[in-house]
């Protein structure tokens, strides 16, 4: 039996694809078989795309919001279709129309114009969604040079130890307290503590 699957991708773990999955739910009947990236649509590190493709068998379909999810440039977009059209898998994207229309309801004439048709429209909106990628990267580009020149600081704020840091730090060290407790104290994570105290450590020998 074929499954529908959903792909769906947002750039930043901040951003949500809940409004992405509710329209794959529409054509998709079980959200077990929707795959989520958040990963920008220029790598081929996706954890989630991968997995999918491990899982996506010949016959199946694949519903994508939009044909930028899958990718932002025409040659990542162009390189995933690939992919599917080689494994026999049937792509869909909600926001094209013709990609739709399900193949099985024509003929063998209609079929080739419609794969002819949808063949045109993606090389044109696989253009499009990568010069608009490039548009916005230069606009983000020029906005943070701007930015630095009116002297805006980008990235986590460096960490600032509490005026208590050495006497915590001696205890730790002479086992008064445990490794967790300091941590605790620090309000840090445990990946992020032992980057501070290696830090502390490296600053306290010179």
């Amino acid at each position: 039996m074929n499954i529908n699957f959903g792909y769906a991708r947002v750039s930043t773990n901040e951003q949500t694809a809940d409004r992405q999955i509710a329209e794959l739910l529409k054509y998709v009947t079980d959200e077990r078989y929707i795959y989520v990236d958040s990963a920008s649509g220029v790598t081929n590190d996706r954890p989630d795309l991968n997995a999918l493709k491990r899982a996506i068998r010949k016959g199946d379909h694949l519903y994508i919001h939009e044909l930028d999810r899958l990718g932002r440039t025409k040659e990542v977009i162009k390189q995933e279709l690939e992919y599917f059209r080689d494994q026999g898998v049937i792509v869909h994207f909600l926001d094209v129309p013709t990609t739709m229309i399900q193949f099985g309801e024509y003929g063998k004439f209609e079929k080739n114009i419609l794969e002819l048709i949808n063949t045109l429209l993606i090389e044109v909106l696989t253009v499009q969604a990568e010069q608009e990628y490039l548009r916005s990267s230069k606009r983000r580009s020029e906005g943070i040079l701007e930015a630095k020149k009116r002297g805006v600081k980008f990235g986590r704020p460096r960490y600032t130890y509490p005026i208590e840091m050495n006497q915590w730090y001696q205890e730790w060290k002479s086992g008064k307290i445990t490794a967790v407790a300091f941590r605790k104290r620090l309000n840090l994570s445990n990946s992020g503590f032992y980057k501070i105290i290696k830090r502390y450590e490296e600053e306290r020998m010179f």
